[in-house]
């Protein structure tokens, strides 16, 4: 599985859109960690955050962490936009209603999180020692202070029946910042009170590296700051193995022309940072222009032009006989052989493309983990002097999502049931009274094991679009040609990817 940590996001539902496009609902196997900021400045306030509450009641356990940000807090609300946005689609006294339900929740929000060895999650940094106590603080005082009390974190004072101690480390977590990338205190283990803030503390790295080795973690991933990159990694000065990550997730911020970029742990627990700017369209899967990932140093355009899918088929001529000689008599090749042809054949942009990351969305393996080399060659074709691909590339994440959607119990194939419960989903199939759900189940179940395999609905995809099919796959799909059910069921599923975040929601609420 992967975690993906997401930054501030301000309101913007343009960049949350395009998070969860990109990188897939939560699942048992995809699991994201929020780190605050999730209101003002933005124009989608209220949208972004009952969204992601949504999400975090709906999702399997643990696969949506919510954390608090500085702007958590109602007073901060008043000041920066949320408040009025209430106020002007709701009225003055409903908003008064929503921001006391507003300041209930905040307080009830983890302050941090922490994954293991590998990573701690918060919004700003860690706490220094408290004014009230003269022992160092631990992290068992940072995860059991009463938050359910902190209902703002505004003003010189904390509020009567609120520890002192507890209100200095929260501000502390929410409002701190590293020093400056030329400030002469950054490689050190001072820390300064912030004034341009007005709250927390500047720390410097090595007063970070104390806290992961107290913690026994290797990274501190925090948000809070707009970074033109999206992004920031700084090593720590002892152990070069530690360091802390910034990420801000709201691309385009204030106007401005930043990146916004996640962090992307997988299996391997190495942080890999995905970067995109947002177009002004919410919902489209060809939004994005770019995503640039800094392990791979790979640029990739994942839009409608099908870079990918054009670099592949000029390459066929040399990737058949790469990967020929790498597989056996009848075809199969495992995905390190796969990933390797292709490092030798190919480069995109200005280096090499991450290939173990895209395979299993374009070229899935079967449950041996073996890919048939030869489908994965065919699916990419020239026609007309033109490159078509059976599934236009950056859609292939969606019709991923899609299945997985559809795979209820999440073993991996779709059911007989679980194939009719979501054609009964689909609208546009369902209204359709020449739709046979049963016959096509029956004819994309190409290997007749009573399970639909991701592998077959791609295969089906690509013979629908009648791109390869020829001889007994031509004859055996005629009949869906003609009712053309097959191609509206490609339309369909286009449709309902590019609105898949919406449409999950609606569904799992009805």
């Amino acid at each position: 599985g992967k975690l993906i940590v997401v930054g501030d996001l301000h309101g913007s539902m343009a960049d949350l859109s395009l998070i969860l496009d990109a990188h897939g609902l939560p699942s048992n196997t995809i699991r994201y960690i929020f780190v605050g900021d999730f209101v003002d400045r933005g124009s989608h306030s209220l949208e972004v955050l009952t969204a992601l509450l949504g999400l975090r009641a709906l999702s399997p356990h643990r696969s949506v962490t919510l954390l608090r940000g500085n702007h958590e807090d109602t007073q901060i609300n008043r000041a920066y936009g949320f408040s009025q946005q209430l106020k002007s689609r709701f009225g003055e006294a409903h908003s008064r209603l929503l921001t006391k339900i507003l300041s209930a929740t905040y307080k009830e929000i983890p302050l941090s999180a922490q994954v293991g060895h590998l990573a701690v999650v918060l919004h700003g940094g860690f706490p220094r020692n408290v004014s009230s106590r003269h022992q160092p603080i631990t992290w068992d005082m940072v995860t059991s202070l009463e938050r359910h009390k902190l209902d703002t974190l505004m003003g010189s004072d904390p509020k009567p029946g609120v520890r002192t101690e507890d209100w200095e480390i929260a501000r502390d977590i929410l409002w701190s910042d590293p020093f400056g990338r030329h400030h002469p205190l950054l490689n050190t283990s001072q820390v300064e009170v912030s004034e341009k803030r007005g709250a927390g503390q500047l720390y410097g790295l090595g007063f970070a590296e104390d806290w992961l080795e107290h913690i026994d973690a290797r990274f501190l991933v925090r948000a809070h700051q707009c970074v033109r990159e999206g992004s920031q990694i700084q090593r720590c000065p002892g152990d070069k193995q530690k360091a802390v990550i910034t990420v801000f997730s709201a691309s385009n911020y204030k106007g401005g022309l930043n990146d916004g970029a996640v962090v992307v742990f997988g299996s391997q627990g190495v942080p890999e940072i995905f970067r995109y700017q947002h177009s002004n369209s919410v919902n489209s899967l060809s939004s994005w222009a770019s995503c640039r990932c800094e392990g791979s140093r790979r640029l990739l355009r994942a839009n409608s032009n099908g870079l990918l899918a054009e670099a592949i088929v000029r390459s066929k001529h040399l990737l058949s006989p790469e990967m020929g000689s790498r597989a056996d008599e009848n075809g199969m090749i495992t995905i390190a052989d796969w990933c390797q042809a292709l490092d030798q054949v190919m480069t995109l942009g200005d280096g090499s493309i991450d290939w173990a990351r895209l395979q299993s969305s374009i070229a899935p393996a079967n449950k041996h983990g073996l890919i048939n080399y030869r489908k994965f060659l065919k699916r990419f074709t020239v026609r007309c002097g033109t490159v078509e691909a059976s599934i236009v590339f950056s859609q292939l994440e969606a019709l991923r999502a899609v299945f997985e959607l559809l795979d209820m119990d999440g073993d991996g194939g779709i059911s007989l049931a679980e194939w009719n419960q979501g054609c009964g989903c689909l609208e546009q199939l369902a209204q359709d009274e020449n739709f046979d759900a049963k016959a096509l189940f029956q004819a994309v179940d190409r290997n007749g094991d009573g399970k639909i395999e991701f592998e077959e609905l791609l295969d089906s995809m690509q013979i629908c679009t009648a791109m390869t099919a020829h001889g007994e796959e031509e004859q055996r799909w005629r009949s869906f040609r003609e009712t053309k059910l097959m191609v509206k069921l490609v339309q369909t599923l286009t449709t309902y990817s590019q609105n898949l975040y919406v449409s999950t929601l609606a569904r799992a609420i009805r």
